[in-house]
């Protein structure tokens, strides 16, 4: 019975909540294709992650682990390499740091929201800051920041709003990848053919 209702509890609350994107950056539905015929080079990347609360970086492996495996998702996806995968033997090499942060006073408000069984509403911003440092085998050089966030809102009306907390963060996650995609395709990294060998294997 006891667990019967911590799971009650656990189900109301969650339907108390509804998250949104901070629509900080355009919002990138698909990639446009390659060029027909063009040389798709091999992708290495070397990738760190780090939480920023109460003035501290922490790295937290699991969480470095899961973003590392939305970043190679959005990889695959874009149909733009010919193989990826962690270090530095690519025909480009990004250097990528997400910093994810959020307000630690918040806690404070939600609390108060929970106790009034969400009559009273509060709201908390989690902000994801990328920086890309891109070399491409011919020497060049680029360096990209992109920064998005998601707004999770807690009121006993965003029961009937559509914003799953789980799943709108992962999006607004895998949006920024692509929107780092777009901005190397618009600077014309993937014309640089004479550069691409793509004689070193990496994980497919």
């Amino acid at each position: 019975m006891k667990k019967l209702c911590l799971v009650t509890i656990s189900v109301f609350m969650l339907s108390g909540c509804a998250c949104f994107s901070g629509n900080n950056l355009q919002q990138v539905n698909s990639l446009p294709p390659l060029t027909a015929g063009a040389k798709k080079p091999t992708l290495s990347y070397i990738f760190l992650s780090s939480y920023y609360l109460w003035g501290e970086h922490k790295d937290r492996p699991r969480v470095r682990n899961a973003l590392e495996s939305e970043f190679a998702d959005v990889i695959k996806e874009s149909g733009y390499f010919a193989k990826w995968g962690p270090g530095n033997s690519g025909d480009v090499t990004i250097e990528i740091h997400i910093v994810l942060s959020g307000n630690p006073a918040s806690v404070i408000p939600a609390i108060i929201t929970g106790l009034t069984l969400f009559v009273i509403p509060s709201w908390v911003s989690d902000t994801y800051i990328v920086t890309a440092k891109i070399k491409i085998r011919d020497g060049s050089e680029h360096i990209f920041q992109l920064e998005d966030s998601t707004i999770l809102v807690q009121w006993l009306p965003m029961i009937v709003v559509p914003g799953n907390i789980f799943t709108v963060p992962v999006k607004v996650r895998k949006n920024i990848w692509k929107n780092l995609i777009l901005k190397m395709q618009q600077d014309g990294m993937f014309t640089q053919q004479s550069s691409f060998s793509q004689t070193k294997p990496l994980l497919a």
